[in-house]
């Protein structure tokens, strides 16, 4: 057994709890919810951004949750920590961090999944793409930056390196 601790992030500060009423489920590596001993792990409520648990030793993934609602149209989240996948050991204790990603975070993430999803599929609709990068644009200049340096500061970078990588790579013999 695994005495597992879960805890979110504060978006501000990554070294700090977040104090807000989250909802952790633990996935199975084969993207089932893990069940055992008649227990399923689904939107279990963390106090504070926390929740320790005694877990079978695995390999598993975790995710949170706050401003959960349920309603004839489904159920809603309104904020998603990043996935986290984690082993839990035999014996002894195993902290888990959530990162709580700000909304500049996913925004441009998403940006530049939609871009590279366009250069990949000659069949999305070019006019909806451009729409939308326009629209994003012009979303992440409206909305302050509360992110932390390590989240937006470096994505043209990272984007040009990744890009070098990517060439040396298929330069080489």
């Amino acid at each position: 057994m695994s005495n597992t601790k879960f805890y979110v992030q504060k978006r501000e500060n990554g070294c700090e709890p977040d104090s807000g009423r989250w909802y952790l489920t633990i996935y199975t590596c084969d993207n089932g919810v893990l069940e055992w001993c008649g227990k399923k792990y689904l939107a279990l409520p963390m106090k504070c951004g926390f929740l320790e648990l005694d877990i079978p030793a695995g390999c598993y993934q975790a995710v949170a949750v706050w401003g959960f609602s349920a309603s004839s149209a489904g159920v809603w989240g309104n904020h998603w920590t990043h996935r986290v996948i984690f082993q839990a050991p035999c014996e002894g204790t195993n902290c888990i961090k959530l990162w709580n990603p700000s909304l500049h975070s996913c925004g441009w993430l998403y940006h530049q999944a939609v871009i590279e999803a366009a250069e990949n599929n000659p069949n999305l609709p070019k006019d909806l793409v451009q729409n939308f990068v326009k629209a994003n644009d012009a979303l992440m200049a409206a909305i302050p930056v509360k992110s932390t340096a390590y989240e937006v500061n470096n994505f043209d970078e990272f984007k040009r390196a990744v890009i070098a990588a990517e060439k040396s790579i298929t330069a080489t013999p």
